[in-house]
């Protein structure tokens, strides 16, 4: 199956995104939140690639990394403050925003963030990498 067909079977499974539809956020929380902030650098496909770099596991974490490297899509950019964007996330209630998170290719768990549990996830992955580019 396509990934088209497969998000569309999501979609008609869960017109009204209370279960399983959720899963295709995976990668929008930070994504959303790149995309406010970058002005247009990156279109939305890459800030949601960096956005699933941030909720995976190590392993498919290099998984994902390798396909955006094989097509010469973002693996980190520059630190940008992204909180109050984080914040105002459709998802958020409670002080915690719910996410998408790939532990192994083909299955997902939902795992509730607060604001900087999100922030000091993307500071492992996205700004470290950065930072590492910088000290070579």
């Amino acid at each position: 199956k396509s990934a088209l067909n497969i998000k569309k079977e999501v979609v008609e499974l869960d017109p009204t995104e209370k279960g399983l539809r959720k899963v295709l956020n995976f990668g929008h929380t930070i994504g959303h939140a790149i995309e406010s902030l970058n002005l247009s650098k990156l279109f939305h496909g890459e800030c949601v690639g960096l956005g699933m770099l941030t909720l995976s596991s190590k392993e498919v974490k290099e998984e994902i990394k390798e396909v955006l490297t094989k097509y010469n899509l973002p693996t980190n950019v520059e630190r940008l403050e992204i909180k109050e964007f984080l914040t105002h996330d459709k998802k958020a209630k409670n002080g915690k925003i719910s996410c998408v998170f790939v532990e192994k290719i083909g299955s997902f768990k939902f795992v509730d963030l607060t604001v900087d549990e999100l922030e000091n996830k993307m500071e492992e992955i996205l700004w470290k990498t950065l930072l590492v580019k910088a000290l070579v």
